[in-house]
């Protein structure tokens, strides 16, 4: 506008303070993974799900404290349920392997050993075991 002047804003400090404008940060954690399937937790860990089928409510996979790990659950739950079409975060297990290296090098540091739970034969079991406990359950419901 004219004399490049604009009108006082609620982020502005009190007239003739002195002080600069603050900025308002709003700091929010997304929900959302860059993996399929995968959502965050407040907690700070990694949520996976699956739908079964469609207009079924999403299966709950467990949560998971690194995101490559939820991210092969959701793989091994579309397979467990025979989704084989639904598109999945890994080709193979060498890439989740490869995956799994990087993060746990992030968070535990490089000289970490493999964290507990997130290996590819864990997972698989887990996710195995958590399928098969609600299928039995719908069948009986």
């Amino acid at each position: 506008g004219a004399g490049g002047v604009r009108p006082a804003g609620p982020g502005d400090p009190p007239a003739g303070s002195g002080g600069p404008p603050r900025e308002r940060v709003r700091v929010r954690r997304s929900k959302s993974s860059r993996y399929k399937g995968v959502s965050t937790k407040s907690s700070g860990g990694y949520q996976a799900r699956v739908q079964p089928a469609p207009r079924e409510p999403q299966m709950d996979l467990g949560q998971y404290r690194l995101e490559v790990a939820a991210a092969l659950a959701y793989d091994r739950g579309c397979a467990e349920l025979g989704r084989d079409a639904a598109p999945s975060n890994f080709g193979s297990r060498e890439e989740y392997e490869r995956a799994l290296a990087e993060e746990a090098g992030r968070v535990y540091g490089s000289d970490a050993a493999e964290p507990e739970g997130v290996t590819y034969d864990s997972v698989v079991s887990r996710v195995r075991e958590k399928v098969a406990r609600k299928m039995d359950g719908r069948r009986e419901g």
